[in-house]
């Protein structure tokens, strides 16, 4: 493991998988944080003890989005369990309420008190990956061995979204950590909200009136970095993070719980 990954503690070794390793070697963009230069890097190990001692990944330019190294665990990994789930029988929706769950238990809510939209949607676009690995026009096919072989062009730009960046496609937060966020965006200002436009435009683009990687009860996604009052030089006193609410999912549609804020889709 490279040495930056073994100062930050014992806690961030094991997260370093082969896929981040592979990344690592890679000639892609890093962002790494050594210095934990990070919006969590104030979170004290009582608010979040995963964030606190370990920290968010490095974050890769990957098909022209930046995503953390975690996503690619997200879509290989998790998305083979859920395929495996419903090669064995399950359904879809059980594989993605599984997921959801996860994100409010051992590695989501319950150590890190983050609860991230875009791991569940790289989970997704994993298992559709998977699931569709050996369709006609497919890139991938059996060889005369019975194993799969690469057999046309493939690129990870046509699988890496913009749904997963955890800035495009903000987390929800437990309130205290929301709070060091916002503590941390306010000390950087004035370079957040020159980068203001950029922003807001990626965030309109994620928009959808419908997600199949999303099942059963789980947070309402808001906007945890309030870029409109950060932004507002008319605005007096400290933002203050506002409480996680749940929401289950609204009748008739077993797969989509309502946006704060949400706005048309600008792409589908």
């Amino acid at each position: 493991r490279p040495a930056w990954v073994l100062r930050r503690g014992v806690f961030r070794a094991p997260g370093f998988t082969r896929y981040t390793r592979a990344l690592y070697r890679s000639e892609a963009e890093r962002f790494a944080f050594e210095d934990r230069d990070d919006i969590y890097g104030d979170v004290s190990a009582f608010e979040s003890p995963i964030l606190f001692l370990a920290g968010p990944g490095p974050t890769y330019a990957i098909g022209g989005q930046r995503v953390g190294s975690d996503k690619l665990d997200h879509f290989l990994s998790v998305g083979f369990a859920y395929y495996r789930h419903t090669a064995r029988g399950g359904t879809e929706e059980e594989a993605v309420r599984s997921g959801v769950r996860t994100e409010y238990r051992l590695w989501g809510m319950f150590t890190s008190r983050t609860f991230s939209f875009a791991d569940l949607r790289a989970n997704h676009d994993g298992y559709r990956f998977y699931a569709e690995l050996l369709e006609p026009g497919s890139a991938f096919d059996r060889d005369t061995d019975g194993c799969v072989e690469r057999v046309g062009a493939w690129s990870w730009a046509a699988w890496v979204h913009a749904q997963w960046d955890e800035v495009l496609d903000p987390s929800v937060y437990a309130e205290v950590v929301g709070q060091r966020v916002l503590d941390t965006l306010a000390a950087r200002r004035a370079a957040v909200c020159s980068s203001r436009k950029a922003w807001d435009d990626g965030v309109r683009a994620w928009a959808e009136p419908d997600a199949p990687w999303l099942a059963g009860p789980r947070p309402v996604q808001g906007d945890p970095f309030q870029l409109d009052a950060l932004c507002d030089p008319t605005r007096r006193g400290p933002l203050r993070a506002r409480p996680p609410r749940r929401a289950p999912p609204p009748s008739g549609s077993p797969s989509h719980a309502p946006r704060e804020g949400s706005s048309p889709p600008s792409r589908g």
